[in-house]
């Protein structure tokens, strides 16, 4: 069908008469999709998530959550208000002003830790760039973003703590991860790369990475994170109400307009999906 419809359509496309509606008409479908709208998280989908994993995990104590790059702890404090003292939450932030906020947002929760560093996968001093326009921008990839605006450009340069991942789960006992978050501007790939071993012994339940306008920087593709995770884990784009499963691998994929992605251990996958 698919194939028929193409052969009939073949005379009426990619004419220049059309090209101007065919592009606003592309972007609003891909707004339709959840593209470009994961800047809120109580509208991007990811609050809806987080209680989709509270029902999963109803009645266990002890999960361990990192939250990496939590900037100034809104996503945490989500997390902690929902989980309650189920979980332990490590907070990690390499900037030290926003740091700072981060601690002080979070103080008043127990089973918060604070970590003033970023992970990567090597433990190494590396220049964070920033600008004065959103601490949540901030990236270890000097980003050129003056086609936004000339404020948006990373300008402001800090020196900062990178530590490996699997690195710091070994020097914390940290032996399981259930759920990984992982929003560090370029820089997701690199921490997944890190916990491999951990991955390939199931000993993560559950990884949200971000992925879209930073990752033209970054010079990283869908197809990296597809690869390195499919054999281990379903993966799935979180729209606003759900999840939309992503069962194989296609070019069109490649859409740098940033959203969330989530991928679900084989190992507990089956049962996650019935709950859900």
């Amino acid at each position: 069908m698919k194939k028929l419809l193409l052969y009939i359509s073949k005379p009426i496309l990619g004419k220049k008469r059309d090209q101007s509606y065919l592009h606003k008409l592309h972007y609003w479908v891909l707004l339709a999709e959840n593209f470009g709208q994961s800047a809120y998280i109580e509208t991007s989908g990811e609050i809806y998530l987080l209680r989709l994993v509270k029902k999963y995990y109803s009645n266990i104590e002890n999960l361990i959550f990192f939250d990496v790059g939590a900037n100034i702890g809104e996503y945490s404090k989500h997390v902690l208000d929902l989980f309650q003292d189920s979980i332990t939450l490590y907070s990690f932030e390499p900037a030290k002003s926003t740091f700072n906020k981060l601690a002080s947002n979070l103080s008043s929760y127990r089973n918060a830790i604070c970590c003033n560093i970023g992970l990567g996968n090597n433990s190494q001093k590396l220049t964070l760039y920033s600008n004065n326009v959103s601490s949540g921008q901030s990236s270890l990839f000097k980003r050129d973003m003056s086609h936004w605006n000339s404020e948006n450009s990373l300008q402001l340069e800090e020196e900062v703590n990178i530590v490996d991942a699997l690195q710091f789960c070994q020097n914390n006992h940290i032996s399981h991860i259930n759920f990984l978050k992982l929003d560090i501007e370029g820089n997701e790939l690199n921490v997944i790369k890190s916990i491999k071993p951990m991955i390939d012994d199931e000993k993560v339940d559950f990884i949200q990475f971000e992925f879209g306008v930073c990752n033209v920087d970054s010079k990283v593709f869908f197809k990296d994170f597809y690869y390195l995770l499919i054999n281990n884990y379903d993966l799935f784009r979180i729209v606003k109400n759900g999840l939309h499963p992503i069962t194989e691998y296609n070019e069109i994929n490649e859409i740098f307009l940033t959203i969330n992605y989530f991928a679900v251990s084989h190992r507990i996958s089956a049962k996650f999906l019935l709950s859900h």
